[in-house]
């Protein structure tokens, strides 16, 4: 299972939107159907969750918590079939200019098969300049 994050548009104006997506790909070759997927990410200081989340998945069955002005997003009971890609979208904004790195670490998705992300995911929102950096 790998983990991957992009933010559309990956500049927010001071109190703008920008849409965080948080992508699992359970497409290893000899992959299985996964339960009581899990995962939650702590928002970098100065991004917080939009007035209005907006949060969404693809992930069969599963429940999005994302409050508006709180600093993490959580999916949990999800599943995802072998070979596809579960998604976590919510509305982000930011009050502070400057780049904020945004990671999901190792280990931070889990799952009833014991299945988890092997390596982190990471993505720079960048708080009113012009070019995002990313790693």
């Amino acid at each position: 299972m790998t983990l991957s994050k992009a933010f559309a548009p990956a500049t927010i104006n001071p109190s703008g939107i920008s849409t965080l997506t948080i992508s699992v790909a359970n497409t290893a070759a000899g992959s299985i159907d996964l339960s009581a997927l899990a995962l939650s990410d702590a928002l970098p200081a100065g991004v917080t969750i939009a007035a209005s989340p907006g949060g969404s998945t693809t992930c069969g069955s599963g429940t999005v918590t994302a409050v508006a002005g709180g600093t993490s997003v959580s999916l949990s009971a999800a599943a995802s079939p072998r070979a596809r890609r579960a998604r976590v979208s919510v509305n982000v904004t930011s009050v502070a200019v400057g780049a904020h790195l945004n990671t999901i670490p190792a280990g931070n998705v889990t799952t009833a098969q014991g299945a988890s992300n092997g390596s982190g995911g990471e993505r720079n929102v960048d708080g009113g300049r012009t070019r995002p950096q990313s790693r």
